[in-house]
């Protein structure tokens, strides 16, 4: 019996509601698959660890920004750091984990939940919230 599924657009709002089939889809018949967005899509472990590992042909110097926010960022000169290869990823990625170890994170918690508690109680408030607007976005 063929499969229904023939093509992948993980933008696609069907997706989100029943991502398995098109997952089993993608490693049975496309664990290397073309998206007619522009891009390529690994699904098999073995596949995702070799380019991860391998940054000189797998680069992430575009990161995981798709569409024209790739030419704003890049216009503004800013970048994430998922954005970037060794060795300024390296680099950075060294100083910025000193701040995110386990007993720093342990000291931002009281930080973390009065902030949290802010965000729903603004939240709560609205009577037509939208956590996009509201919370995500103007994120400190």
């Amino acid at each position: 019996m063929a499969s229904p599924i023939s093509s992948f657009d993980p933008f696609d709002p069907a997706i989100f509601d029943d991502p398995v089939p098109s997952y089993h889809w993608l490693l049975e018949e496309a664990p290397l698959y073309w998206c007619e967005r522009g891009f390529w899509v690994l699904s098999r472990f073995d596949d995702v660890w070799q380019a991860a590992l391998d940054f000189e042909t797998f680069s992430s110097e575009d990161g995981n920004v798709y569409g024209g926010h790739l030419d704003a960022m890049k216009a503004r000169g800013s970048k994430s750091i998922v954005m970037m290869d060794p060795p300024r990823h390296t680099r950075l990625r060294g100083l910025v984990s000193r701040a995110f170890t386990k007993r720093r994170m342990a000291e931002m918690r009281p930080q973390v939940a009065e902030l949290a508690r802010a965000c729903i109680d603004r939240l709560m408030a609205d009577p037509a919230p939208d956590f996009a607007r509201d919370v995500a976005i103007p994120l400190p």
